[in-house]
């Protein structure tokens, strides 16, 4: 039998093995707690920094519309003076019949410029968005159209009845200048009269009642996160910055360009989403965001603004790399806390264990008498006296045992020298046997000499001829007799072996010689476990065949069918007349039958030897059918070569 490998597992000692799971436990709840505490740490200053963003967001988003609606307050105080100009326009308009060419602009112009210490210049918008007069040159032909969103209020202005007035701001063409624009319909709604005051005082941050500069320095110096902020109006002008400041604001922030800014402040004055860049390696954070101050007033220009924010995140950064270092050290503290625990814990419950182990070992090098040491703990105690009572019965059995052995010994020396004589015996019984029937045989041969010597006087004597008859019949039986005493004084003496089912019946139809029968095998490679005289089996049912088979019998077929693990079955079959039902089971007794009645009776013995059962279940009239059943450790399939 193949035995599987040993598997190898580490040799490690109960401390080691307590050591190393108290270790991994301690390990497993310090790096549980510090992960949790770290991450909530970082949450924590993460959630706090952008807290403090969008107060700051917040706060100049209130600060801005604060302002705007401040520029629109003192840019109210423009509008009736403007609105009375249009009144004028409007009357020259209607004077004019209604026909702009009819109207002296320039005319106009000087007249109202009277009113006013400001520049001022005159407008008029056709139906289709296009200034088509004006003492502004530089603006003639001007199509609104191609401005989506100017457009759409203009047409509003123009359907409508009322003044509306634009607050100032600054020129997109002249950063330095400032402008007020102011609308008036025509009554017939075919154009819209424009006005447009022109200042270069209120574009100086200092000199305006309500400047953004002012909100955006006072927000830096509150957060120390906000580098710089940038206001960008609708038209993509930076609010109350020269291009001096610009330029020096774009050095100080090379990661941006101003392509950049005005494509992502125009994005988010389209779009109202904001945009948030992020630049690693300057530890800069980009939030572009649109603030509106909320004018529900109908103007051909938006009063929203884009604010950009650029934030410092070395802060941040400082924060989550202190945090970071402050747990790792946690952890580091940790881990050693534990790995000293854990050594106390495992000395303090390996050391009895390890005492206990190191007097089991001299005890079962032989040392019986070996004292186990005492230890600290109740279970310790009871697993001590446990092992004393263990070694105690242990060293009586030991001396039991060696009795015992001592007798077995002297009991297995008689049974030598009994099997010794029974064999000598056996020997004498079998030679004893083999001669007496031998002489007997031999008297058996000189009393048919006589029978054949009486034949030849029945012709004078002739009622001699029915005694000599009986005479033959009685030595034949007393022949047959003396052949089954000596199989079955064979049968036995040998241990049973498997054998090449092939093989024997192919020796029993050599035996039977009958060559005008046809003999069919299908026994593919089965072996069978049976005992030597396996062979005498098949020929006597060849034999049985013949002698009540019948004079058509001409075929016998033997066959073995079986599922490895499970019963097999032998099968021989005839052609012949068959048994009848009431002798099935009766041809298998001793002395039962027409012959000599032990032809059966010595198969069913001699398979009966392995286990092996015999039954007949042909049809009387179609042929008799021998099965036996082999048991599943009586059969197997031989093995092919290699």
């Amino acid at each position: 039998m193949n035995k599987s490998p040993a598997r190898n597992y580490l040799n490690l000692s109960i401390g080691t093995k307590i050591l190393l799971v108290f270790f991994f436990i301690f390990t497993l709840l310090v790096c549980t707690c510090s992960y949790h505490g770290f991450v909530t740490e970082t949450d924590r200053i993460i959630t706090s920094y952008s807290e403090n963003i969008e107060q700051s967001e917040t706060a100049i988003t209130t600060a801005v519309t604060l302002v705007a609606r401040g520029t629109m307050t003192l840019s109210s105080i423009y509008d009736p003076p403007m609105s009375n100009a249009l009144n004028r326009m409007e009357k020259d308009y209607t004077a004019a019949g209604g026909d702009p060419a009819n109207m002296d602009l320039p005319l106009l112009q000087a007249t109202i410029q009277e009113d006013f210490t400001c520049d001022v210049q005159l407008y008029i918008i056709d139906e289709h968005n296009v200034i088509i007069d004006t003492t502004d040159m530089v603006h003639l032909g001007g199509d609104f159209s191609a401005y989506p969103a100017i457009s759409e209020r203009l047409t509003a202005i123009r359907e409508g009845t009322t003044y509306v007035g634009d607050p100032w701001e600054q020129s997109v063409l002249d950063p330095g200048l400032v402008r007020k624009y102011a609308y008036l319909p025509t009554p017939d709604h075919r154009y819209i009269l424009e006005i447009g005051l022109f200042n270069k005082h209120l574009a100086d941050p200092g000199s305006l009642y309500f400047s953004f500069g002012d909100v955006t320095d006072d927000l830096k110096a509150v957060d120390n996160a906000i580098e710089s902020v940038l206001l960008v109006d609708t038209n993509g002008v930076v609010v109350e910055k020269s291009q001096e400041d610009l330029d020096s604001w774009y050095t100080s922030h090379p990661y941006l360009s101003a392509d950049d800014i005005t494509k992502m402040a125009a994005q988010v004055l389209r779009t109202g989403v904001s945009i948030e860049k992020a630049f690693p390696d300057q530890k800069r954070l980009v939030h572009i965001f649109l603030i509106d101050p909320g004018n529900e007033t109908i103007v051909p220009s938006d009063i929203v603004y884009a604010a950009v924010m650029v934030y410092s995140t070395e802060v941040l950064d400082a924060s989550l790399a202190d945090t970071l270092s402050r747990y790792m050290l946690i952890l580091v503290c940790g881990l050693i806390f534990a790995a000293g625990v854990a050594y106390i814990v495992a000395y303090t419950l390996g050391r009895p264990v390890r005492m206990i182990a190191e007097d089991v070992d001299e005890i079962a090098l032989g040392n019986l008498t070996h004292e186990i040491r005492r230890t600290h703990g109740y279970e310790l105690r009871r697993l001590e006296d446990s092992i004393r009572i263990l070694v105690q019965r242990l060293g009586e059995d030991i001396a039991e045992i060696e009795a015992q052995s001592k007798a077995l010994d002297t009991e297995l020396k008689e049974k030598a020298e009994v099997e010794k004589h029974l064999r000598d015996a056996n020997r004498k019984l079998s030679l004893l046997s083999t001669i007496t029937r031998h002489d007997i045989l031999n008297q058996l041969a000189a009393l048919g000499m006589y029978c054949d010597l009486l034949e030849e006087l029945t012709d004078r004597c002739p009622e001699l001829s029915d005694y000599i008859v009986k005479m033959e019949q009685t030595l034949k039986k007393i022949e047959h007799q003396l052949t089954f005493a000596r199989d079955y004084e064979s049968m036995g003496l040998e241990e049973p072996r498997f054998q090449s089912l092939t093989d024997v019946v192919k020796n029993a139809i050599t035996a039977i010689h009958a060559p005008y029968l046809r003999f069919t095998m299908e026994t593919g490679g089965a072996e069978i476990h049976a005992d030597p005289m396996l062979e005498k089996v098949f020929y006597n049912l060849f034999e049985n065949a013949i002698r009540h088979g019948g004079e058509h019998l001409s075929e016998i077929g033997i066959s073995f069918t079986g599922t490895p693990g499970e019963t097999g079955r032998i099968t021989v079959t005839d052609n012949g007349d068959g048994v009848a039902t009431a002798k099935k089971e009766k041809i298998f007794h001793r002395g039962y039958g027409s012959n000599t009645g032990y032809g059966l009776f010595l198969v069913a013995e001699i398979l009966a030897i392995t286990g092996i059962t015999i039954r007949e279940c042909g049809t009387e009239g179609e042929g008799a059918c021998f099965e036996m059943d082999v048991p599943s450790a009586s059969w197997r399939l031989c093995r092919e070569e290699d």
